[in-house]
């Protein structure tokens, strides 16, 4: 799914497609943030949490609309 078609349906209340990305990166993006950063996995976990839910509030609020980097 292109990230166009993953706003559209965020920004139309398809909450599935929010939980997809959030499971589908979430190991990823900590594991990185603990290397890159050397914090704590739990830090990491609540920055991740933290980020998917501005992700959605920037989606649903219409302040994101296009991608200048990929989800």
């Amino acid at each position: 799914m292109d990230d166009i078609t993953v706003i559209d349906k965020i920004s139309s209340g398809d909450r599935e497609v929010l939980n997809v990305i959030y499971r589908e990166y979430r190991s990823e993006f900590i594991s990185w943030v603990v290397r890159q950063y050397n914090c704590s996995s739990e830090e990491a976990k609540d920055v991740y949490q933290t980020s998917v839910l501005i992700l959605y509030e920037n989606i649903v609020n219409k302040k994101l609309t296009h991608l200048t980097s990929s989800v």
